[in-house]
């Protein structure tokens, strides 16, 4: 992917927001209101409007003591570690989960052992949301001292919002921000270096990491979030796929009392264990899964 294609996204992206602005101002105006419903432009900013206003209250309710006592500027603990967050909003789901450093905790040793012992030429980040696993990268990225790219696909506008947010207040400067990930889009980067692929594509996975595609990741270690739910039978499909050229493990849920122990913050743990799970509860997706593959060899 060279620069001239990215920047070409990113000036697409800003006369979106231009008219995004414009939406916003102009769903004020009743008569101008109606005849915006199908535009759909108005239908993105009232589906982020819906995200923001359910955030909000999320927020002002179930985390209102927990907002009022430890709002932190960074990540404390585990893999997302001295990431910066400077707003909740920008957190979307799994809040409290994602401030304490225990969101997908089921998954962060995988990512520590591979991180820590490979050194990767880029990093490819499918369904990249708000950004949280591209800072991981990008750390890592400037820990090893090895220069490498990271491919950040994220196909929701409102959300690329929030990444490109999160990419400033932590100056990600390997982080480049695309739209929607397609096959095709392999071709333009070298898949003959060693790579990184993260995938949570909300069940799109049965239909990238196919038998047909499977040359294309011979040289790249995976972490895939799979979902059974939106595609029957995703995981064990890609299971049998990667498990022909990758040493494959599956790694299931685990109940959120599980991370507990994980948690540093003194006056979170002083809490009754009720009220914790409480705070921790939103956003998690019933019966998540994953798909760790590495190479063989």
């Amino acid at each position: 992917m060279n620069d001239k294609a990215i920047e070409k996204l990113r000036s697409a992206d800003a006369a979106r927001a231009n008219s995004l602005k414009t939406m916003s101002f102009t769903s004020k105006i009743p008569l101008i209101r109606r005849s915006a419903l199908n535009n759909p432009l108005f239908i993105e900013q009232q589906k982020e409007n819906a995200r923001a206003e359910f955030v909000q209250n999320y927020i002002d309710t179930v985390l209102k003591d927990f907002t009022s006592k430890l709002f932190t500027k960074t990540v404390p603990y585990g893999i997302f570690k001295d990431t910066k967050i400077t707003s909740y909003q920008d957190l979307q789901a799994g809040i409290a989960q994602k401030v304490l450093g225990i969101y997908e905790f089921e998954i962060a040793p995988y990512f520590s052992d591979l991180l820590s012992n490979n050194k990767y030429d880029y990093f490819i980040d499918i369904g990249a949301a708000e950004g949280l696993y591209a800072m991981v990268f990008d750390r890592a990225i400037n820990a090893s001292g090895h220069p490498a790219s990271i491919y950040a696909f994220e196909q929701d506008y409102c959300t690329r919002a929030l990444l490109r947010k999160r990419i400033e207040d932590n100056n990600a400067t390997n982080v480049k921000i695309l739209d929607e990930f397609s096959v095709a889009t392999l071709n333009k980067i070298d898949l003959e270096k060693r790579g990184f692929i993260l995938s949570d594509c909300e069940g799109f996975e049965a239909e990238i990491f196919t038998d047909a595609n499977l040359s294309k990741f011979v040289k790249c270690d995976l972490i895939i979030e799979t979902h059974d739910n939106f595609a029957p039978n995703a995981t064990q499909k890609v299971i049998d796929v990667l498990s022909k050229t990758h040493n494959v493990t599956r790694v299931d849920q685990q109940a959120l009392s599980d991370g507990l122990d994980l948690i540093t913050d003194d006056w979170f743990n002083s809490l009754p264990k009720e009220a914790r799970l409480t705070m921790l509860e939103g956003g998690r997706h019933p019966e998540t899964r994953w798909v760790v593959a590495t190479i063989k060899g």
